[in-house]
């Protein structure tokens, strides 16, 4: 079954609050969340795992990052990772020959020297 997509309205966004709770995660599909804080302050977050490692990039704020801005960059990241780990240019990523999953030890080293902020990876699992 294909994961589901675009579960968010523009006006679900705009009206959404954090029910009482310090912060209340709404789901969009694909890994990305709006992150809603008890003050009305609303962060786009996209969720990822790294060899079962749960990590969060954020994308923007709310409203100044519109949900469609906030899907494409969602988009981006994916595309971004994807080709910089099936390309190799990330030192120390490479596959292991028996069990096919990306080895990732050197990953956070590459992507500073690489001028990014952390590993920007997007929303995938690196496990086959």
């Amino acid at each position: 079954m294909a994961a589901k997509l675009n579960l968010l309205s523009d006006a679900e966004c705009r009206s959404a609050t954090s029910e009482g709770r310090d912060m209340r995660k709404l789901h969009d599909g694909g890994g990305l969340y709006p992150w809603v804080f008890a003050d009305g302050r609303k962060y786009w977050r996209l969720r990822y795992a790294i060899d079962g490692s749960e990590k969060s990039l954020p994308l923007g704020v709310y409203p100044a990052i519109s949900l469609r801005k906030a899907r494409n960059r969602c988009d981006e990241e994916r595309q971004r990772a994807s080709k910089l780990l099936n390309d190799g240019r990330i030192a120390g990523t490479v596959r292991d020959p028996v069990t096919g999953a990306w080895d990732l030890s050197r990953l956070a080293a590459a992507s500073v020297r690489a001028g990014m902020r952390g590993p920007k990876l997007g929303a995938f699992d690196t496990k086959k």
